[in-house]
């Protein structure tokens, strides 16, 4: 068996999947209430993607953080706002923490 890696560590691939797997959640709990109560995710990138294990842990963070307050009603607008805010993000720093912000419109979720 072969194994394929591709060095992801300059892309914002690692927030957009996290954020994917939570946008993948909300919409099936919010077709049926309860049916995922819990979420595993591995270090996404980390290892075959040679994203370094802080960055990572940043992006997937963000992607945490996204839908603690916010939903979406699909993915493109999803797509928007974690590219729209993490645009800026080689400038910022390892130490700086990111969040997004989401202009403020009704939450599919409350």
């Amino acid at each position: 068996m072969r194994q394929s890696s591709q060095n992801i560590s300059e892309t914002m691939n690692v927030a957009l999947a996290c954020a994917a797997a939570f946008q993948a959640v909300h919409l099936q709990n919010r077709a049926r209430p309860g049916s995922i109560r819990s979420v595993a995710l591995v270090g996404m990138g980390a290892q075959t993607g040679r994203v370094p294990a802080t960055v990572c842990a940043n992006l997937m963070w963000t992607g945490y953080t996204l839908f603690h307050d916010h939903g979406f009603a699909g993915y493109d607008e999803l797509r928007a706002a974690v590219l729209g805010r993490l645009d800026d993000i080689e400038g910022a720093g390892s130490a700086r923490r990111v969040r997004i912000n989401v202009p403020e419109r009704p939450s599919f979720r409350h």
